[in-house]
């Protein structure tokens, strides 16, 4: 295998299985700003990526099924939205309970779709942008999510920067007190960072499985082969900017991708 192949099929395999992580990054960096950590990100994603291959295995739309792993997401981030906020929890704690509490739930709610194969999303080459020399495969032949996540990093930072809410989403993350005395409304801002990340998280487990082979797959992809997402280890704590998110999500599914493509050129 020549090198220029080598990098050609590491890079197009790092954004397969970084644009998982890529979605639970950018929905843990939201929910960071609000002040709040969610720990339980694995769990949402595993709850996104499970409710998201039952829909799509029993009624076999994508749409719905896409829908489903968000709304399962986001869903679950809600129980660690009322424990942090309502009742005052550890978020620590909070968040690697609920991170648990998926894994379970989904393990019993998916025994029946155990070794059961869906139609996931297929790729959709761009006309002329695909067959550009070495870049194209890499950055233009994917399903319509990864296509999708190539924005959500630009349209996060402006959501953030740019925009009314976002300005009072930050103020909240830095003090629920004087944001409070503003005339903004904490509690339902952290709630709403939350169900936003818990829904980015859900939303990526589905789109790191494009070929529907179920929730461990997407797991697999996201870079830790016995399950387990970085996203909030890459966000790395709120005050950390988009752009460096963005470069540790890159770092971590090349290293990932690399090592997988090495091991299968020696066997």
């Amino acid at each position: 295998m020549g090198i220029l192949l080598f990098i050609q099929f590491v890079l197009t395999g790092a954004i397969r299985s970084g644009t998982s992580v890529l979605y639970a990054t950018l929905g843990e960096t939201v929910t960071e700003r609000a002040g709040v950590t969610n720990l339980g990100t694995e769990g949402c994603m595993i709850m996104g990526a499970c409710f998201g291959f039952k829909i799509a295995a029993d009624t076999g739309n994508l749409f719905l099924a896409v829908l489903a792993a968000a709304l399962a997401g986001g869903a679950l981030s809600l129980i660690h939205a009322y424990l942090v906020i309502n009742r005052g929890a550890n978020q620590l704690a909070s968040g690697l309970a609920l991170g648990f509490f998926g894994l379970g739930l989904t393990a019993l709610i998916g025994r029946p779709y155990v070794s059961q194969n869906i139609v996931g999303l297929g790729a959709v080459p761009i006309p002329l942008l695909a067959d550009i020399p070495f870049v194209g495969p890499i950055l233009f032949n994917h399903d319509i999510l990864t296509y999708l996540s190539y924005l959500c990093g630009p349209l996060i930072w402006l959501f953030l920067y740019r925009t009314r809410f976002g300005l009072s989403l930050r103020a909240v993350g830095e003090s629920t007190a004087v944001a409070f005395s503003t005339g903004r409304d904490p509690l339902r801002i952290q709630y709403a960072a939350i169900c936003c990340g818990g829904m980015m998280s859900g939303l990526g487990a589905h789109a790191g499985d494009p070929a529907g082979r179920g929730p461990e797959e997407s797991l697999r992809r996201a870079g830790r082969p016995g399950g387990g997402v970085p996203a909030h280890e890459l966000s790395a704590g709120y005050r950390t900017s988009e752009s460096k998110t963005w470069c540790a999500m890159a770092l971590a599914s090349f290293t990932v991708e690399s090592s997988v493509i090495s091991r299968q050129c020696r066997h």
